[in-house]
C-alpha cells in the first residue's frame, strides 16, 4: 500500500487531479448519503454568501473534494514542491516565531490543507493533531508517510493535550483544523452558518492560556501548484474574552474564509456530526 502511494506521488499534479476530480464525482454518484450531506451542507452556507453562485460552483466544490484527496500523494512523497508553491506572509511567521512563544496555526478543512505542516517543516517544528483511522491501511500511511523528523502528529488525549504546550513552550509550531468535530469532553455546541455543531474548544484554550501568537493559513488551488496565504491573527480584541467567546469568534472566521473560495471547501465532511454526550447549546436560536 505504501509503495502504491509513493508510486501515485512520483506522477504528474494534473494527471493526479484528474483522477481525483473524476473520483470524486464518481463517489458522488455512488453515495446517497455523501451526496445529500454535501448538498445540504453546502446549501446552508450559501444562505450566507453574497456571491451569485450557480451550479458551476457546486459542481466545482464537488470535483475538488476529489482533488485533494488525490494530491495528497504528491504533498507526502514529493521533495520538490518548492518549485509550485507560493507562499505570501511566510515574513510574519519568522517575526512571529522570533518572540519565543511558539505559533498556533489554524488551518480549516479548505483547500489542500495537508500542504501546511510542508510549509513549516525546514525552519521549526511543527506538531499537527492527528486522530489514527479505523482503517489499518490508511492509519499505516497516516503513520509512515505524514510524518518526518520535524513533523510530529500527536493524537487527541490527555498526554497529547500536554505535549502540545510544551511544543509551544519550546518555541514550536502547533497545527490545528479548528472546524474539526472534536471528542465530547474537548467541545462545546457553537453554531457554525446557523447550524449548531460541536466545535473543539482546544485551539481557544491555547491562546488564552499561552502567550502564543496565531496565524490563519489558507491553500489555494492554482492551475501548476498552490498559493498558500498565512495571516496573522489580532488577538487584542479578545483580550478580555472567555473560551465561549473566542470559540464562537473563530466560527465566525471560518465562515468568512469559506465564503471567500466556496468552491474549495470540503462539504462532505460531517462538520455537523454531534457526539453521543450533546452539550446544551450555547444558543437557543438555531
Amino acid at each position: 500500500m505504501i509503495s502504491v502511494f509513493k508510486f501515485f506521488g512520483k506522477l504528474p499534479l494534473s494527471f493526479l487531479r484528474a483522477t481525483g476530480f473524476c473520483f470524486s464525482w464518481g463517489y458522488w454518484f455512488f453515495s446517497k448519503k455523501y451526496r445529500l450531506r454535501f448538498k445540504k451542507n453546502w446549501e446552508t452556507a450559501m444562505k450566507y454568501s453574497n456571491r451569485q453562485l450557480d451550479g458551476t460552483s457546486l459542481r466545482l466544490a464537488v470535483g475538488r473534494t476529489g482533488t485533494f484527496i488525490f494530491e495528497l500523494p504528491k504533498i507526502w512523497c514529493s521533495k520538490g514542491l518548492r518549485d509550485i508553491v507560493e507562499v505570501d506572509g511566510y515574513a510574519q511567521v519568522e517575526l512571529l516565531l522570533r518572540q519565543g512563544n511558539g505559533l498556533i496555526c489554524l488551518s480549516p478543512h479548505l483547500g489542500s490543507f495537508e500542504l501546511i505542516p510542508r510549509i513549516f517543516y525546514e525552519t521549526v517544528p511543527i506538531n499537527i493533531l492527528y486522530k489514527p483511522s479505523k482503517n489499518i491501511f490508511l492509519n499505516q500511511i497516516l503513520k509512515e508517510l505524514r510524518p518526518t523528523k520535524n513533523i510530529k502528529m500527536i493524537e487527541p488525549n490527555f498526554s497529547g493535550i500536554k505535549k502540545i504546550f510544551t511544543a509551544l513552550k519550546k518555541g514550536e509550531i502547533v497545527g490545528l483544523l479548528p472546524d474539526q468535530v472534536p471528542p465530547y469532553e474537548h467541545g462545546i455546541t457553537e453554531s457554525f452558518f446557523g447550524r449548531p455543531a460541536h466545535t473543539m474548544t482546544l485551539a481557544s484554550k491555547l491562546i488564552l492560556m499561552t502567550s502564543a501568537p496565531v496565524v490563519w493559513t489558507q491553500v489555494h488551488y492554482k492551475k501548476s501548484g498552490w498559493r498558500v496565504t498565512i495571516t496573522p491573527w489580532d488577538l487584542k480584541k479578545f483580550a478580555n474574552k472567555d473560551t465561549f467567546e473566542l470559540t464562537r469568534s473563530m466560527n465566525k472566521k471560518i465562515e468568512k474564509l469559506v465564503l471567500e473560495e466556496p468552491e474549495s471547501y470540503m462539504w462532505g465532511y460531517d462538520r455537523y456530526k454531534m457526539p453521543r454526550k450533546i452539550l446544551k447549546p450555547l444558543h437557543k436560536n438555531f
